[in-house]
């Protein structure tokens, strides 16, 4: 997706057709990647952890967006990134 930003917005369009406008998504997606860093993304760059998580969920208990949390463990695995 890194190398070809044009194949990931065709992905993401045809799986979520429905979701945004094809310029809308091409926009989100130059701008994600801006915020992630671009074409020097690395699994190190998109590994989560647990006080990241522990964090976004404390928000969300805290504005009422969820009544109870799971342990964080179960929001997010690196598994994805080449075994991190």
């Amino acid at each position: 997706a890194v190398s070809n930003p044009a194949e990931a917005v065709a992905t993401f369009m045809r799986v979520y057709p429905k979701a945004q406008p094809l310029a809308y998504t091409t926009v989100q997606w130059k701008d994600t990647m801006a915020i992630f860093g671009g074409s020097t993304i690395t699994p190190q760059t998109l590994t989560q952890s647990s006080s990241d998580w522990s964090a976004l969920l404390d928000a969300a208990k805290k504005f009422k967006l969820v009544t109870q949390v799971d342990p964080t463990s179960a929001y997010f695995t690196n598994q994805l990134l080449g075994g991190s």
